[in-house]
């Protein structure tokens, strides 16, 4: 019975990080892209080639709001 609790409560623990790495047919996750819109509302995420989607995730991660907003439109661009 502690097994079943257990595994249940590890599975609830984990859903949510599991849901926010899925992707989205582009390579990025649905939290890259929305994070994305939310710097650049008309940034066009289709047909991106591998590289710029690396590129687009590491922009995410470095700079301030400003420097992240000048690198993804110069990855989009």
């Amino acid at each position: 019975m502690k097994l079943a609790v257990l595994s249940t409560a590890l599975f609830a623990a984990l859903a949510p990080a599991a849901f926010a790495a899925s992707e989205t047919g582009n390579g990025l996750t649905a939290t890259q892209i929305f994070e994305i819109r939310s710097l650049v509302p008309t940034a066009d995420l289709s047909n991106l080639t591998d590289a710029q989607v690396l590129a687009l995730a590491d922009a995410l991660h470095h700079g301030e709001t400003q420097d992240q907003v000048q690198s993804i439109r110069g990855i989009l661009n």
